[in-house]
């Protein structure tokens, strides 16, 4: 997650600083002491819900503060589950430093909150398939142009529903994260969560922003919430969005996973052009 951008490039490494420092003050956490831990390997699984979503969001944030320094500052900005969070901060809707101690104070309510989670991401023919005995143990929380399938559920009801998958011969893989994002439950969280978004001051943001839901949602405290709990509507935004023409994409998350949803979603006719740092 960036361990060698921070070796050698300032304006990553200055931000990512800055960041932690923030985080530090308000809690006894150093997010980049977790990172780059030199005794941790990149296959080592970081699911720990507040420092993971804490890395996510500085990351990014430090990956467009360099993409500003060197070059163009975006047009629109695009966010799907907590990039949404960052697309916000990077269009100036909420200051950069309150939206990280916002989301120090959310996920840390989440992980209190709300019983242990699984998301798996199907894959493969039959990823699509209606399973009705599914229905009361996951929801989808993703559905993708290209038969990819997320589904969230209770860590409760996960070996059934892997049960379920391999006798329908449904090929799966386990995200790593530790709660059931996107789906019903989230909702014990509900209500926390909503006050301490609620306590941000949120601006008009200086550029368009798109944050993937079912609809157009303002960018203020149940939008926000609803970016955890909602469905992802990845497809229905990009469609959206082409049809005002091709566009550059810079995917500046740290794993490149919406440059490659992106080159499913679009084929490889279309005009846009994808890249991912």
């Amino acid at each position: 997650m960036g361990r060698e951008l921070y070796a050698v490039e300032p304006v990553f490494r200055a931000c990512l600083d800055h960041l932690d420092r923030r985080v530090g003050q308000n809690s006894d956490l150093s997010v980049i002491a977790r990172m780059y831990d030199p005794g941790k390997k990149k296959s080592d699984p970081f699911s720990d819900t507040v420092l993971s979503s804490l890395a996510i969001f500085m990351l990014e944030c430090a990956l467009t503060e360099t993409l500003r320094h060197y070059g163009p500052s975006p047009d629109m900005v695009l966010g799907v589950s907590l990039g949404a969070f960052t697309a916000s901060a990077v269009a100036r809707a909420v200051e950069r430093e309150a939206m990280l101690d916002a989301i120090l104070e959310l996920f840390t309510l989440l992980e209190k909150t709300c019983a242990p989670g699984v998301m798996l991401a199907l894959v493969g023919p039959g990823a699509k398939a209606g399973l009705p005995e599914l229905r009361e143990l996951a929801e989808t929380a993703f559905e993708g142009d290209d038969g990819l399938r997320l589904v969230s559920m209770p860590a409760e009801n996960a070996d059934r529903v892997e049960t379920v998958l391999v006798r329908s011969g449904i090929a799966f893989q386990k995200l790593p994260v530790a709660l059931a994002y996107h789906s019903r439950w989230l909702e014990p969280a509900k209500m926390p969560v909503l006050h301490a978004l609620e306590r941000l001051a949120f601006s008009h943001p200086d550029k368009p922003v798109e944050i993937c839901l079912a609809e157009q949602s303002s960018i203020d405290a149940p939008g926000l919430w609803n970016c955890m709990r909602s469905p992802m509507r990845w497809g229905e935004t990009v469609r959206r969005l082409e049809m005002t023409g091709p566009h550059l994409y810079v995917d500046l998350g740290p794993s490149g996973t919406l440059a490659t949803l992106l080159r499913h979603s679009l084929g490889p006719d279309n005009q846009s052009v994808i890249v991912s740092l």
